[in-house]
């Protein structure tokens, strides 16, 4: 009986759980973006640090939560865990975590890998601008998504299989010097402009609309979007 008992106040233990995490992902939603399904949030740098060294070896992380299933352009490999690591591969992962399939780019193997300026490959809704991008690599308007190297897609789902929200998180590895000094990053995810039925209408650079000479979040906002706007600031020390 003593073992009946442990068993049933885990089992409930564990659908408190999943009440729980859903409510809160939902009031979250609600609180941060309440005309939207999705939230997007800068995991780094954190805001006001210094971030790497002379310009490089620092991470730019994204995080999204969202309950719009429109917004990963391939939902078919995003149960957990895989890794798209380019516009051609998808990494997946056996449970002691050494890879299965064609691995190349920024990991082992050969291959180049395809990351630029622009629409991001995995998830082409994505806009990521920075207020101090340089010029020669397409000025503050310029997207800089597609520089974002690892993409990963996890899925909570409920106990039917039925997808509650998905979780994902984009990482840039900053490996060489672009710009420095203080930098405010704004990321957003566009809204179904095409009316594809996806969320991939990101562009490669995003206008200055209201014609004031800065890109910020008024000129984010007229693209038309489906999340809120992440802002984070941080310094980016100058090479010596």
């Amino acid at each position: 009986m003593r073992r009946n008992h442990v068993i049933a106040l885990l089992a409930a233990a564990i659908i408190l759980s999943l009440i729980t995490s859903t409510f809160a992902l939902t009031s979250l939603l609600k609180a941060q973006s309440p005309e939207f399904r999705t939230i997007v949030q800068f995991y780094s740098p954190l805001p006001g640090t210094v971030a790497g060294v002379g310009g490089r070896f620092y991470l730019v992380a994204i995080n999204i939560f969202t309950t719009d299933p429109m917004l990963a352009a391939y939902p078919e490999i995003s149960i957990n865990p895989v890794v798209r690591i380019n516009a051609t591969t998808a990494v997946t992962f056996t449970s002691n975590y050494t890879a299965r399939g064609p691995v190349d780019g920024v990991s082992v193997g050969a291959g180049a890998p395809v990351f630029g300026f622009g629409k991001n490959e995995a998830i082409p809704g994505l806009v990521v601008v920075f207020n101090n991008t340089p010029t020669a690599m397409g000025g503050p308007g310029r997207n800089l998504a597609n520089l974002f190297q690892f993409t990963g897609f996890q899925d909570k789902l409920d106990f039917g299989g039925r997808t509650l929200y998905r979780f994902i998180q984009t990482i840039w590895i900053v490996g060489a010097p672009g710009w420095c000094g203080w930098t405010k990053a704004f990321a957003a995810v566009v809204s179904d402009r095409d009316g594809n039925g996806l969320l991939d209408d990101a562009p490669d650079t995003v206008p200055d609309a209201n014609g004031d000479g800065i890109i910020d979040e008024k000129d984010l906002s007229a693209l038309g979007l489906a999340s809120n706007i992440a802002t984070v600031v941080f310094y980016v020390p100058c090479p010596s």
